[in-house]
């Protein structure tokens, strides 16, 4: 099968990626900054293509062009300052590639959404598909999610009769590997705050209820492969078993959870973004405490998919690859060390800010 990944050098992309081509199909992968030849070897045919860009309706119609099936993939977790990119990677984007496979004749389109699209509302249940998804107001992100999942539907609504056109939506929960600890690691950590001391530290600030659920990128990407061959549609969760509480996520910090009480926490948070002391917005914080907890039945009964790492050793393994700078051999997800970070910063201004991550 000839399947195209938009945004083929990110977290979940490359992921995917790795996963098709193994399996045999034909693979081109694209995205507007290309790995290097001799990184990634020939597992792909790689393309260039910017879906911001004026001309990305031809640049997407001519790459889909003969392909079974593609997945998007595209995102900008950053300029979080500047979430006008943001929608226009995710949303925009995401409207042009729906119309070129429709021009194209693709038979399938797998959108990679999150859990946090949902709508806030934490209550100890695990929620299916069903859940309302107007995502959660205080968290850029988690909105982009949601305006995402607000297009498919459009696009779902104005069918004819002549349209073939599967759309497909995994919701995954945080998803972790190595390779993601290069773009995560600058995302979440502090650039005072040197990596190499996260598995020290003496204590880890956490809400009184703290929940996390999380999923490896080689399960999700195992998921995609099986979507595309069902020919699933709709919205599918993904999340491993587990559910880690503040022992579990402190655990690979090598501390001991701090329990502070949320409102505490959320607000001084939002202090530090707002005094620009923090790469994250305050806001992923509020969306990681009030999203609800998410059920995986539906994929485990209609693809046969079960999560082969559990959510704790996806964790650890996240946590301690951005301990060691560690990173993957695209530009997306390509290590930096501090010095690199530091320059960038001062030749390019905080990550918060510029669309070249």
């Amino acid at each position: 099968m000839r399947i195209t990944v938009i945004g083929g050098t990110g977290n979940i992309g490359s992921a995917t990626v790795a996963r098709l081509a193994h399996e045999g199909h034909e693979v081109t992968a694209a995205a507007r900054r290309l790995p290097r030849p001799d990184r990634i070897g020939s597992v792909a045919t790689w393309c260039h293509v910017d879906v911001t860009a004026p001309s990305a309706a031809e640049d997407l119609a001519q790459l889909l062009r003969g392909a079974d099936a593609c997945v998007y993939a595209a995102w900008a977790i950053q300029p979080m300052r500047r979430t006008n990119y943001q929608e226009q990677v995710g949303v925009q984007g995401l409207t042009r590639t729906i119309a070129a496979c429709r021009v194209a004749g693709v038979r399938q389109l797998v959108v990679l959404s999150s859990t946090g699209a949902y709508t806030p509302g934490r209550d100890g249940r695990r929620v299916d598909e069903s859940h309302p998804v107007t995502g959660n107001p205080r968290c850029s992100y988690s909105r982009q999610k949601a305006a995402t999942e607000a297009v498919i539907a459009t696009a779902l609504g104005t069918v004819d009769l002549s349209d073939r056109l599967v759309i497909s939506c995994p919701r995954p929960t945080l998803v972790a590997q190595r390779s993601a600890a290069g773009a995560l690691g600058r995302v979440g950590v502090p650039p005072i705050l040197p990596r190499r001391l996260l598995p020290h530290l003496p204590v880890m600030p956490l809400g009184r209820n703290a929940q996390l659920q999380v999923v490896h990128a080689d399960d999700v990407a195992d998921a995609i492969a099986r979507i595309i061959e069902s020919r699933l549609p709709g919205p599918v969760n993904l999340a491993a078993p587990d559910v880690l509480g503040p022992r579990e996520i402190a655990a690979p910090l090598g501390g001991r959870p701090l329990r502070l009480p949320a409102k505490l926490l959320l607000r001084l948070t939002d202090a530090l973004w707002a005094a620009h002391l923090l790469p994250l917005e305050g806001g992923w914080l509020h969306m990681a405490t009030e999203v609800p907890l998410v059920d995986s039945a539906r994929a485990h009964r209609e693809l046969g998919w079960q999560a082969g790492h559990s959510g704790a050793d996806s964790w650890r393994e996240l946590v301690e690859a951005v301990a060691r700078a560690d990173g993957g051999n695209t530009p997306a997800t390509r290590r930096r060390s501090m010095m690199d970070d530091a320059l960038r910063l001062v030749t390019s201004g905080p990550v918060t800010r510029r669309t070249r991550t």
